[in-house]
């Protein structure tokens, strides 16, 4: 993306015509995160959009890291660092199933609104 249609200089956040629901954070021109937000496209563990939320908590067992949603405190963020905290996998919820994930460097997978 040409630096000038950028909303950000350093970060931005692009989608594809074929796959709207799936957007690629970029951060100083490297890949850093990956969201998804529809069914269908299955996380490393097999969770997609839709899902119950109790099938994260399977998967990922005491790993799992709960906390409440910035913008709705009926809702929680699951969030699931790697073994080396460099990386990690975020599942935001929606009465009780999977309202989207992504995964990524684990900075930008704290992120809330985007590129913040």
């Amino acid at each position: 993306m040409p630096a000038e249609l950028r909303p950000s200089p350093d970060c931005y956040i692009v989608s594809t015509e074929s796959t709207p629901s799936v957007s690629y954070m970029f951060v100083a021109g490297v890949l850093k995160r990956i969201d998804v937000r529809q069914a269908g496209i299955r996380s490393d563990h097999g969770i997609a959009v839709g899902d119950p939320v109790a099938k994260v908590w399977r998967a990922y067992g005491r790993s799992v890291r709960a906390e409440t949603d910035a913008y709705d405190p009926r809702e929680q963020y699951l969030t699931v660092p790697s073994r080396d905290g460099r990386f990690g996998i975020r599942y935001e919820t929606a009465n009780g199933k999977i309202k989207s994930y992504y995964g990524g460097a684990w900075e930008q997978v704290q992120y809330t609104e985007g590129c913040l």
